[in-house]
């Protein structure tokens, strides 16, 4: 999953280019949207295939360059056979542009279908673009895909295997029936089954990995707020529609917002979805995509999100700019309770609401709302700077008394952190005694007058199994050496050799005087891996030689 974006040419969502002598590219799926400024040979799974393709899926969006040509699902050009593969994301491109392969120089396709939408200047088909002599064989198009041919300038009747289909169920049978022809019995073709669907309805794939749903569906073509389903954010209309329906009353509880592509929004102030009467409490799934130019002014609980409850923000990164805000400010949640969880977010903006409270790189202030509380921070990081007066957090301001647990966990700050009381590198000021960071680090400086800390300004740890552990920060932050500005019993420990600590008592915390790659091999990527079971997966960390600072992957 993921985008890719290359002046290069010759561009795979797998493979740019194969052509090694019995090689076959197979039983592969790409959900990574392609753009493509500059030249041709773009294709979902490979650019340019000189090995056979086979068992290959694509669900991702391919964008060709507005004077370039062969851009196809599958491969962009192809010299080899294309055998049992299914596009399902639309496929753009100048000339030469279709569904399975831009340009077929030799060989054949055959037991394929295409579903994505095919959109072109010139020489576009469901299937093959250029109009290539095939063999061509088995092979089918959704209406969906807005063309009239599967081959260009070919009529689709070129065989008699070859067409649309609008019912899966009857596309399925066929494509397995086919998978009986003697031709293909010396390949490991895979059966075709139903395990990826598109607004409810079931489509056939053969691979053997689980695909994600997909939606058709836009915000933009409602008239009303959905209570349930899975629907697309495009715009910042979109946004400005999402939040008055929330403010309206409408929770969003059943309802899954998405980002399909990245949303650069050019003009207009955000508008905070939900408060503290109306939290929005449905789940926002940015798909790993960027949302740039977002502008937040004025105004207490004013973030992207202004309250949330029981609510899932997830893989998105962010750019813009958080200014003149009132309290409980954050990049990501002014405010966030209920059982919430937040994870895989890169803000990339200052958050600056400097004669304010509660102010956080990701969250402002987690709140007590009178129910059983577990908030989930993971795999968030912050790279530019907070200001704020008191409470002041590189992830998160304020943390209440009575949620019943907040975890923080695998995250970071790079920007300069600033206060007057309580401020801190990952925590400005808990009052909670279920407080646990955990794995965090922080490269920024901490600047404030009292309970100031690197990694927390104040944190009341009164239940001695909570602990605030694994954590790091540099020596050469603004608090100097104290990672805790003050706290109040617990427990607070860390895993220090071979870097340099100091033990304050009960507190034995780790002080890195430089940039160390054994911190990301031996501490830091090592609880990664440790902690990473079945479906909790915790992103890693990189050493960046070249700039002498830890860095993180993305999912």
């Amino acid at each position: 999953e993921g985008k890719i974006t290359s002046s290069a040419g010759i561009i795979g969502g797998i493979i740019g280019t194969t052509s090694a002598a019995g090689a076959v590219i197979d039983n592969c799926v790409s959900n990574i949207n392609i753009t493509c400024t500059s030249g041709g040979s773009v294709g979902g799974i490979v650019g340019n295939a000189g090995s056979p393709v086979t068992n290959c899926i694509n669900l991702g969006k391919i964008t060709g360059s507005s004077d370039g040509s062969c851009v196809g699902g599958i491969a962009g050009t192809s010299g080899k056979n294309i055998i049992n593969c299914a596009n399902f994301g639309t496929v753009t491109g100048h000339m030469n542009v279709a569904g399975i392969c831009g340009q077929l120089d030799t060989n054949g396709i055959a037991n394929c279908y295409n579903y994505g939408k095919i959109t072109a200047d010139s020489s576009f088909g469901a299937i093959e673009g250029k109009g290539s002599a095939g063999p061509f064989s088995e092979l089918y198009y959704h209406p969906n895909s807005g063309v009239i041919a599967a081959v260009y300038n070919k009529a689709d009747n070129i065989d008699d295997d070859i067409g649309t289909f609008t019912d899966p169920d009857v596309l399925r049978s066929t494509l397995n029936t086919n998978l009986l022809n003697p031709a293909y019995s010396s390949l490991s073709l895979l059966e075709w089954k139903y395990n990826y669907k598109i607004d409810g309805v079931k489509y056939p794939v053969c691979t053997t990995f689980e695909l994600p749903e997909k939606s058709n569906n836009n915000i933009a073509d409602l008239d009303a707020a959905p209570t349930s389903g899975t629907f697309n954010v495009n715009t910042l209309s979109d946004i400005s529609k999402i939040a008055g329906w929330v403010t309206a009353g409408v929770s969003m509880e059943s309802v899954t917002l998405t980002l399909d592509d990245d949303l650069n929004i050019t003009e207009g102030l955000w508008t905070p979805i939900g408060d503290s009467t109306h939290p929005f409490k449905g789940t926002f799934d940015g798909g790993g995509f960027d949302l740039t130019g977002v502008i937040v002014q004025g105004g207490s609980e004013n973030a992207l999100f202004g309250f949330v409850e029981d609510a899932e923000i997830k893989n998105i990164k962010i750019t813009g700019s958080i200014s003149n805000a009132g309290d409980n400010v954050g990049g990501l949640v002014g405010k966030c309770a209920g059982v919430t969880v937040i994870e895989n977010c890169v803000i990339d903006m200052v958050v600056n609401s400097s004669g304010s409270e509660c102010v956080g790189g990701i969250v402002g202030y987690v709140d007590d709302n009178g129910f059983n509380q577990n908030i989930i921070i993971k795999n968030c990081h912050v790279l530019k700077g907070v200001a704020g007066k008191n409470k002041v957090g590189g992830i998160v301001g304020y943390i209440s008394a009575n949620p019943a647990s907040v975890s923080i966990l695998n995250c970071s700050i790079y920007g300069q952190i600033s206060g007057t009381d309580g401020v801190g590198g990952i925590v400005g000021y808990s009052d909670n005694t279920h407080t646990r960071i955990e794995n965090c680090f922080v490269q920024g400086d901490v600047q404030g007058s009292t309970n100031t800390g690197a990694i927390a300004g104040y944190v009341d740890s009164g239940n001695a199994t909570d602990l605030i552990c694994y954590s790091y920060a540099f020596q050469n932050n603004g608090s100097s050496v104290t990672l805790f500005g003050e706290t109040v019993g617990g427990k607070l420990e860390s895993t220090c050799m071979p870097f340099e600590y100091f033990n304050a008592g009960t507190q034995t915390i780790c002080v890195l005087s430089g940039t160390s790659s054994d911190l990301v091999d031996d501490v830091l990527n090592l609880w990664c891996t440790t902690e990473s079971t079945g479906a909790v997966t915790y992103t890693k960390w990189k050493y960046i030689t070249t700039s002498g600072e830890i860095g993180f992957e993305t999912e």
